[in-house]
């Protein structure tokens, strides 16, 4: 009797220690989830649930920029769009007479980019230079194509009166940033942007073999991580530039 009521007793403190245990875990799990929705990403990750937009990280960052460009009542003759190789350029020292807009988010994708062409309809830009892909290499080569053709079709709607350039993206040293694959792909993926602003009527202007050596890479003399040009490298000089710009010049895609 008296073995029974110990293993009564011990039954009993072990189910007060697993309901404490569980309390504490379920608890640090909810909080983890608020702060950083861990479990909804993996649900995410394997198709049981579908991502919301409005989970990404920096969605009510763009979203406050969006409203705060509305909110400008401005227009610009020019507006570069896409990732850190436009942020980190200044396009306006070599137009001093003209009103240059540079909305480049570093480490932005074809899908961040779709969440600014609010940008574009509150500007109405002349012109609109877009650069997008080296951030998106990730994407599967179909997702991506969807998403840029989608891209460009709102950017459209948005501002129907703006003439589009298109650049193709830069080439890069593999072995300093992200590897032989990333190569590979680049070129994949400007054969599909010749192509695509063919069949569209767009005017793409082919960075990529203004700044590839013989091997293809990113001349080195132009960068220092293999991936983002050096100053006074960044994108193209201002006389190249002008010449895109204001006398519709533009070099045809040449790609190995």
């Amino acid at each position: 009797m008296d073995i029974l009521k110990k293993n009564i007793g011990l039954c009993h403190i072990l189910l007060f220690v697993s309901i404490l245990f569980n309390f504490v875990l379920g608890g640090f799990l909810y909080k983890s989830e608020l702060q950083g929705h861990f479990i909804k990403k993996i649900l995410i990750k394997y198709g049981i649930e579908k991502a919301d937009i409005k989970d990404r990280p920096d969605y009510w960052a763009i979203d406050g920029w969006n409203n705060t460009i509305e909110k400008l009542d401005y227009e610009c003759d020019v507006l570069f769009f896409g990732h850190s190789q436009i942020a980190m350029s200044d396009f306006r020292k070599y137009f001093p007479g003209k009103k240059i807009i540079t909305s480049g988010y570093p480490g932005d994708n074809v899908e961040g980019m779709l969440l600014r062409v609010r940008q574009i309809r509150a500007l109405k830009p002349k012109k609109i230079f877009l650069l997008c892909g080296v951030n998106s290499l990730g994407f599967s080569d179909n997702l991506f194509k969807s998403k840029y053709n989608l891209l460009i079709n709102s950017i459209k709607r948005a501002s129907p009166k703006s003439k589009l350039y298109i650049f193709n993206i830069l080439p890069i040293i593999p072995e300093k940033t992200l590897g032989e694959d990333a190569k590979r792909k680049i070129l994949d993926r400007n054969k599909f942007l010749a192509n695509y602003s063919k069949r569209n009527n767009l005017t793409l202007i082919d960075l990529y073999s203004l700044y590839k050596d013989k091997e293809g890479n990113l001349i080195k003399a132009y960068t220092k991580d293999g991936i983002h040009l050096t100053p006074p490298n960044r994108m193209i000089s201002g006389l190249k530039l002008l010449n895109l710009m204001w006398n519709n010049f533009y070099l045809k895609v040449k790609i190995s």
